[in-house]
């Protein structure tokens, strides 16, 4: 891969003709020695960082030569650096407005900024493989239902890699779960997470290997013994042996020949960091038949291809394959998905919905700062005036206040720049593991030339409408009236009242969006998934099946839960082939006896479970028995149903007793259990359990242990592990975490958007409240002389309190309205990451209204109270 092509660019502006290819090919070499002996992505933050040092390079150059300018000759040049001096000048007169002024810009920048470079890294920033435009990845999808997205089959592989002509290659990779191997070291033995790949796998992923060479198609018999190592595993295990390639390792007791070594920092585009690749077993047969869904495809369109002409070209493959295989659905085609929109797909909606939290709040700061202008313009409006009647004109008073403006913006954004990298820091702290490509959000040149950009034109919003309205006055009437107390006249108030309006609103956009994002996760937490996961912990073990046949992997686990049954403390100690609420795993086809004669079938979850997991998960009995040491392998087939598998299949009738067919063999209902989430949202579903004791023949299934203790999770782990080693010492155990962290994770990613929602919100209450009382209490101020007079002539205090909240009621109540409308619409945004909730909830709506108006009323009330204050003796004299 070459240099990042728009940091390029970018040096190429900022390096002079003359010395340009001299530089960049220096840089270029320096380029792919780092990239050879620290990776790509090491690489290209190094070349970013060139980038900017450039820049400041040629900043720094700049300046040298505007001060080498002979300011007198210089007519336009002089003014400006004159009213620099003079806006700083005037700013250090006036510490609170410029601490102010500046610390809530930076707040507004460096918020934009640093959700700016999540959505810059994750969402615009090309995948960190060779002209990554070109990836695609296939799907098996259905034409009643074209948004599904499922697993390929082998043969449809085979076919699609023979007869697509639009690729200049496909690769296929093991996705549907994750798989490992246990290697022995001098420590122990360690968990090596494993992909199993076709040939040609680097090579659509655009990827050289470091060493050695790929798979061959020749290889993809199911026998071949080879290994390709990731370049941490051949540094870390292998001492970064030069000649690794050709040596055997032992892998799960079996010899693998290392052919290769891949490139440090590579990773898998669909599962992240990978240890090792084998290769992926393609030969017709055996579980590879067209109704085994189990295979994601890479794929790399020609440089002339597009995605338009694949899709064509695999429409009429799989079209052909419906007319002449029974085994293919008819409805069923093949999908094509850019790649950086597979990988980014979930996560786009949350970056862009908190990157427009972040724009608001930069708003909300923006229009505070406006009205801080405002508020100080009309107080130098005797200034101002004495300026323009001795000759200043109206252009010279603008551009003053607009510099003034804009040392403002820049001393914001560079404090908002130096509060989004740390800002970056903080999001990298709580950013999810399935916020994807998360690793990759850093400060570069395009997050810099953002910053700059947002603060060029805050600074303008800000301070242009001021600045116009501040030099649109008659000298006369702006002498006249900075001798008494004045808020600038009607057009003033309107002004400010319309700012600190849009204020509310905005505060209450973003206060909905963050409740209702609050809502969502408060209701997942308290949702019924239908199992107790307090107290569980459970853990893997990898169990090779060069060392356990069947007898053995049944012989282990029941062997390894009685041990742990025997310790003190546990209680319950079951397996299952995958935990509830962790997502769908196995969706089969199951059928029942037919009724009236019309054949009945349909898709269900498959489960294979071992022990006490029912007891241990607190899973109800609804009829029957649960599953226990009766089912071994040679008695009759023995499966459980939940309830809604129950329901669907028998309606009314009972369903104990009945036979139904799935994966190929028929079974006798004995049970049926309470339906469980296999989604942590709460989505439920079809299950059927079987157990492991008369299932385990049909493959290695690798089994998670969930044990039931009120013990603390480590001492669990000590003595889990201890007994595990006594058992087999060969084996490692495996993401040992307690349940509870589990569903954590698993809702992971709508608490990072609910806590930076929830920020951003709380930010832009604060902006809006403090804008509102600073207009009210300047305006109050501005009013004293009018309040002074109110009074002596009789007004009682309620009516002068009753003038600032009744300008407070017209500025809630039409951000009430404008907020309200918003809301309605941003919801829109949030239905793809809300499940179970309105996001137009009523009730939600009403207190984030009732939030937002006392807030307002709490920062109107001081100012009220002080304008009842006015001593008009004092006022008169």
């Amino acid at each position: 891969m070459t240099e990042p092509r728009l940091a390029v660019r970018l040096l190429r502006l900022f390096i002079p003709a003359d010395a340009r290819a001299e530089i960049l090919g220096d840089l270029a070499e320096r380029f792919a020695r780092r990239k050879e002996r620290h990776g790509e992505r090491a690489a290209r933050r190094w070349y970013r960082r060139q980038v900017v040092s450039f820049f400041l390079l040629a900043v720094r150059e700049r300046v040298r030569a505007l001060s080498r300018i002979n300011l007198r000759s210089t007519s336009m040049i002089r003014p400006l650096l004159q009213d620099i001096r003079y806006a700083i000048r005037t700013l250090r007169r006036t510490p609170v407005f410029t601490v102010t002024a500046i610390t809530t810009l930076a707040i507004g920048i460096g918020a934009t900024t640093a959700v700016f470079s999540a959505v810059e890294s994750v969402v615009l920033s090309p995948l960190p493989y060779a002209n990554s435009d070109q990836l695609v990845r296939v799907y098996s999808s259905y034409r009643d239902d074209p948004d599904d997205r499922e697993f390929n089959t082998a043969p449809d592989f085979l076919d699609f890699r023979e007869q697509i002509n639009a690729f200049e290659t496909l690769a296929t990779v093991y996705t549907y779960r994750e798989t490992g191997v246990d290697f022995q070291t001098p420590a122990g033995p360690v968990r090596l997470r494993g992909l199993e790949i076709s040939a040609k796998y680097f090579e659509v992923l655009g990827t050289p290997l470091m060493m050695g060479r790929e798979f061959t198609r020749e290889e993809e018999d199911g026998n071949s013994q080879l290994v390709i190592l990731s370049y941490a595993t051949w540094r870390d295990l292998m001492n970064e042996d030069p000649n690794i390639v050709g040596q055997s390792i032992n892998l799960v007791g079996i010899p693998f020949t290392v052919v290769g070594v891949a490139p440090a920092g590579f990773q898998d585009p669909i599962v992240g960091l990978t240890d090792l690749w084998v290769p992926e077993n393609l030969a017709p047969g055996g579980s590879n038949t067209r109704g085994n869904y189990f295979l994601s495809i890479l794929g790399r369109l020609k440089r002339d291809a597009t995605i338009e002409q694949a899709r064509a070209q695999l429409d009429v493959i799989t079209a052909a394959l419906a007319q002449n295989d029974s085994r293919y659905p008819e409805n069923q085609y093949a999908a094509v998905d850019p790649l950086l929109d597979d990988v980014v797909g979930s996560t786009r909606p949350i970056l862009y919905l908190l990157l427009g939290g972040a724009l608001l709040v930069l708003i909300i700061a923006s229009v505070n700062v406006a009205n801080l202008h405002l508020v100080r313009a009309l107080a130098r409006h005797r200034e101002l005036a004495l300026r323009a009647a001795l000759g200043s004109g109206r252009g010279r008073l603008v551009m003053q206040l607009l510099v003034e403006g804009m040392v403002i913006a820049v001393l914001g954004g560079v404090t908002g720049t130096v509060a989004a990298m740390l800002g970056i820091r903080a999001l990298l702290g709580i950013s999810p593991d399935s916020l994807a490509r998360a690793n990759e959000i850093g400060f570069d040149p395009v997050v810099l030339l953002f910053a700059l950009g947002v603060t060029g034109i805050t600074g303008i919003l800000f301070s242009l409408a001021p600045a116009l309205r501040s030099s649109d006055l008659d000298v006369g009437d702006a002498l006249r009236m900075s001798t008494r107390g004045t808020t600038g006249g009607v057009a003033g108030r309107r002004a400010r009242a319309v700012l600190a309006t849009g204020q509310v609103a905005l505060a209450l956009v973003l206060l909905s969006g963050a409740a209702i994002l609050a809502r969502n996760l408060w209701e997942q937490q308290r949702a019924d998934l239908g199992f107790d996961e307090r107290n569980i912990m459970s853990f893997e073990v990898n169990l090779p099946t060069v060392r356990y046949d069947v007898d053995a992997r049944i012989r282990f686990h029941d062997e390894l839960q009685d041990r742990l049954r025997a310790l003190p403390g546990i209680e319950n100690v079951g397996a299952v082939s995958k935990l509830p609420a962790s997502g769908g795993f196995h969706f089969w086809w199951y059928e029942w006896p037919p009724v009236d004669g019309e054949e009945t079938g349909d898709g269900i979850q498959v489960r294979v479970v071992e022990g006490d997991y029912f007891e241990a998960l607190k899973i109800g009995l609804v009829a029957g028995r649960l599953l226990d040491e009766r089912d071994v392998i040679d008695a009759p087939l023995a499966a459980l149903l939940n309830v809604s598998a129950a329901t669907h299949a028998f309606g009314d009738r009972d369903p104990l007793g009945r036979q139904i067919e799935a994966g190929g063999r028929e079974w006798t209902v004995v049970g049926v259990v309470d339906d469980v989430a296999h989604e942590a949202r709460g989505v439920f579903g079809r299950k059927i359990y079987f157990p492991h004791g008369q299932y385990a023949d049909n493959r290695n299934w690798p089994l998670v242990q969930v044990v039931e203790s009120t013990r603390p999770l480590g001492v669990i782990v000590d003595l889990v592990r201890t007994e595990l080693a006594r058992l087999d010492p060969q084996l490692a155990l495996y993401r040992p975490l307690s349940l509870e962290s589990m569903l954590a994770g698993e809702r992971e990613r709508e608490r990072f958007a609910t806590v930076l929602m929830g920020t951003f919100a709380v930010v832009a209450l604060l902006l809006a409240s403090t804008g509102l009382y600073g207009v009210l209490a300047y305006m109050v101020g501005q009013r004293t002389h009018e309040m002074g007079i109110r009074m002596a002539l009789g007004a009682p205090a309620g009516h002068v309190r009753g003038l600032i909240l009744r300008q407070v009621g017209l500025v809630i109540g039409g951000g009430v309205l404008v907020g309200l409308g918003l809301s309605l619409v941003a919801a829109q945004l949030l239905e793809s990451l809300v499940f179970g909730i309105n996001p137009r909830d009523p009730m939600t709506l009403g207190v984030v209204t009732v939030i937002i108006v006392l807030t307002a009323i709490a920062a109107g009330v001081l100012p009220a109270r002080r304008a009842t204050r006015v001593a008009p003796g004092q006022v008169l004299r």
